[in-house]
């Protein structure tokens, strides 16, 4: 799997630079290669790994190490620091609390089921989720959404003739604690969908906007993050697929 070697290249790394008998600009820079071929084999954006190894390498060559480290230890400090950063340091999770949230992504992305798992993840710690089936583009996404419904034991509400309608019936009538909106799948640059989206989220005003993306879409994916993240303001991103890594 793409994330075991990116794993095992990154641990091959420090390895690396903890053996070395001097560390200088050249060693740097040796090491630097192998983060981005390390990266890029993960493909990882381009431009991404171009950014994070001048900082690496501008930082570790380009500033005194603090006193009592050497700097060997600087540099592997660095580029720890740089690396937990780049991948997220925290790991945050959705808040049990009376919200709203907003599902949207890609075409065949698996936001739908991501949908009913985090809707049971909600039944299971005690607070009651109601889902609302905006996608009215996917043929039988609505009937797949009461499926779902049906099976983790919630209400869904698909009632209106278009997604801003179906949105505005549920907040109206809803007493659940936790509404779940689904989206329809879309590229993010597909203007009339994007639009619609817009609109969706003018009207719900979620607390959280999750973008589900899968696994394997490689470079695309901060570009479609960064459109989606333009048009609702994304607050969280779920990865699924990771089995095809």
């Amino acid at each position: 799997m793409v994330l075991d070697k990116f794993g095992s290249g990154l641990k091959d790394v420090f390895r690396k630079i903890a053996r070395m008998g001097v560390v200088d600009k050249k060693a740097v820079e040796s090491i630097m290669q192998d983060v981005q071929r390390t990266l890029l084999m993960a493909d990882v954006d381009v431009e991404m790994v171009a950014e994070l190894s001048e900082r690496i390498k501008k930082t570790v060559l380009g500033e005194q190490p603090p006193k009592g480290m050497s700097l060997r230890e600087y540099f592997i400090k660095v580029l720890y620091d740089e690396i937990v950063n780049f991948l997220g340091e925290e790991k945050a999770g959705i808040e049990l609390k009376k919200q709203k949230i907003l599902v949207v992504g890609l075409f065949g992305s698996g936001k739908t089921t991501t949908i009913g798992k985090i809707a049971k993840w909600f039944k299971t710690r005690g607070m009651m989720p109601g889902l609302v089936a905006c996608d009215t583009h996917r043929p039988a996404a609505q009937t797949q959404l009461e499926q779902i419904g049906k099976a983790v034991g919630v209400h869904v509400y698909r009632e209106g003739k278009n997604p801003v309608d179906i949105a505005k019936n549920a907040l109206k009538n809803a007493k659940e604690d936790v509404l779940l909106f689904d989206s329809a799948g879309r590229d993010a640059l597909d203007r009339e969908l994007a639009e619609e989206l817009k609109r969706l989220g003018e009207i719900i005003k979620p607390e959280e906007v999750l973008l589900v993306i899968p696994a394997d879409i490689g470079q695309a994916a901060r570009k479609q993050a960064e459109e989606f993240n333009k048009l609702v303001g994304i607050t969280g991103i779920v990865v699924t697929k990771l089995e095809q890594g």
